[in-house]
């Protein structure tokens, strides 16, 4: 039978019912897991949702994938293989409860993905859209889960990862679906040690530099028990990518956008006094430039996407800097005497970065009691009036300035009635003021031929020179006046608020000792 099946090629025959109802149910389960998954919207739902067309499209035909986010999706999941070889596709990693999509598949939509999914063309908007869409409750109260809360201040995260890293960053776990021998694998593990190869005896625990044997070994060197057990002094350091919630300042660079650092493209120009010039002589980069020019342009991005997959799933990172023109870069980050490393938030125990709380300055308590008391306590210890009757003279004075201030509008308290400018005479240049002035020195000659010189039209331009000069003085002097009167505008305001600061304070203390019932009449009352 084996023989006929492989010699014959027959042709299998079913039933139309059979096969209509096969296909009819397919469409029918795509459609109720994409409706699932609607109510959960994790952060790839549009990957995942572009994949479940996909599908849903090839019920009655063979579509073309012509985006490059679907055409990355179905390589990573290996589509086209598994249609070669059974002639229909099956999400068997697909975890509905959970609502994640296991495998190698993208855990972020990126930005052609989402420009596609969404009539928005603004991507800061659809992140936007996005983060109220998945808004998270903030609880302060730990748990076994978030041992410092899902949502902590930046604050609090600094300073746990600087105490008790252990705390807020998960472990990690090797998954077996990782393991393969690629060209990404052994890049990563000649990377791994070649890096490690570049630490000084002195910061290291034992004298023995570690060599991974595999991509396990490899991975597994970058977490945080590893490195705590490798180095004698290491300090973690927090990075802000991808959290959500009150994060300020600017934003760190994804570990997987940290292959560029650590990959470099053979574009890249690393100088010969860089500290990444030794890996690129002798080194992993060497290796990784010729991996390239031996590749195809589909080849090479497949790979550096590879890379990209797997620095995003190490738990910590140097805090490494390319090199540019002008600086040689940095290999490791150096810290109070140690090694500070950059942790990856996927690991963190939170959910989201929550507001800072305002601590309030204390005001401090003054020591002289207010205007109204005084006068009070004065008029009750010399002219013997009661000091009730003090305390309420405030009360009316407090009132009547209230009504005056709500008299008064603000558009006529600052209402300034502006000096009357003088006509500006035109200012003559250095060059036509000199000559003028040489000019008035000679004696003009008479418009008449005939006639005699005239000195009076000397005079009459020195007098329009003193008229010009007078008036730039003027000028001068006026914009003087205009500085002095903001100034003592500028003033006038600071006492008017130090005044009415004092009568509210003045107010407070004396509301105070109505509330606490002390009556003097009552008292001598009491006394008696």
């Amino acid at each position: 039978m084996h023989a006929y099946l492989e010699n014959a090629d027959p042709i299998l025959v079913l039933k139309s019912k059979v096969y209509f109802g096969f296909q009819a149910r397919r469409m029918k389960e795509l459609q109720n897991a994409q409706t699932h998954l609607s109510r959960y919207r994790p952060a790839n739902y549009g990957t995942i949702t572009s994949v479940l067309m996909h599908m849903l499209r090839h019920i009655l035909h063979s579509p073309v994938a012509k985006t490059g986010y679907l055409r990355d999706a179905l390589r990573d999941l290996h589509f086209y293989k598994v249609m070669d070889g059974f002639g229909t596709f099956f999400m068997h990693d697909l975890d509905l409860e959970n609502a994640v999509l296991l495998g190698i598949i993208d855990e972020e939509d990126g930005d052609e993905c989402l420009l596609a999914m969404s009539r928005d063309k603004s991507l800061r908007r659809i992140r936007e859209r996005r983060l109220v869409d998945t808004e998270v409750v903030a609880n302060e109260e730990p748990t076994a889960q978030f041992p410092i809360g899902n949502a902590p201040t930046w604050e609090e995260i600094t300073l746990t990862m600087a105490r008790d890293p252990k705390l807020l960053i998960s472990e990690w776990a090797w998954n077996d679906k990782w393991a393969s021998a690629s060209t990404a694998g052994r890049l990563f593990m000649q990377f791994t040690t070649d890096y490690f190869l570049t630490l000084s005896i002195d910061a290291l625990k034992e004298s023995q530099l570690p060599k991974p044997k595999d991509l396990k070994g490899a991975m597994e060197l970058w977490t945080m028990r590893s490195l705590m057990s490798l180095l004698k002094d290491v300090s973690f350091k927090p990075s802000n990518h991808g959290l959500l919630g009150n994060v300020s300042g600017r934003r760190n660079v994804g570990f997987k956008d940290m292959v560029q650092i650590f990959f470099p493209d053979p574009e890249f120009n690393i100088r010969k006094h860089s500290v990444w010039h030794p890996f690129l002589i002798k080194g992993y980069i060497r290796e990784f430039h010729e991996t390239l020019y031996s590749m195809t342009e589909k080849e090479s991005s497949s790979l550096l996407l590879a890379l990209a997959r797997i620095f995003g799933r190490i738990q910590c990172l140097p805090n490494a800097v390319a090199c540019t023109q002008k600086s040689c870069g940095r290999l490791w980050e150096q810290f109070e005497g140690g090694v500070r490393m950059l942790t990856n938030p996927t690991f963190y125990k939170i959910e989201m970065v929550g507001k800072a709380k305002r601590t309030g300055t204390a005001r401090g308590k003054q020591v002289k009691a207010g205007r109204a008391i005084i006068e009070a306590r004065l008029d009750e210890h010399h002219r013997h009036i009661p000091f009730n009757e003090g305390r309420l003279k405030a009360r009316q004075a407090k009132k009547a300035r209230n009504r005056e201030t709500k008299r008064r509008s603000g558009k006529k308290n600052n209402y300034r009635k502006p000096p009357v400018r003088k006509q500006k005479s035109p200012v003559q240049s250095s060059e036509e003021s000199s000559s003028s002035e040489s000019s008035a020195d000679e004696v003009p000659k008479s418009s008449d031929e005939n006639a005699p010189d005239i000195p009076s039209v000397r005079v009459l331009r020195r007098r329009v020179l003193r008229r010009r000069v007078i008036s730039e003085e003027e000028q001068e002097e006026e914009e003087k006046e205009e500085e002095e009167e903001e100034e003592r505008d500028q003033m006038e305001e600071e006492e008017e608020e130090e005044e009415q600061m004092e009568d509210d304070y003045e107010m407070q203390e004396v509301d105070e000792l109505d509330n606490s019932g002390m009556d003097v009449d009552e008292e001598d009352e009491d006394m008696e």
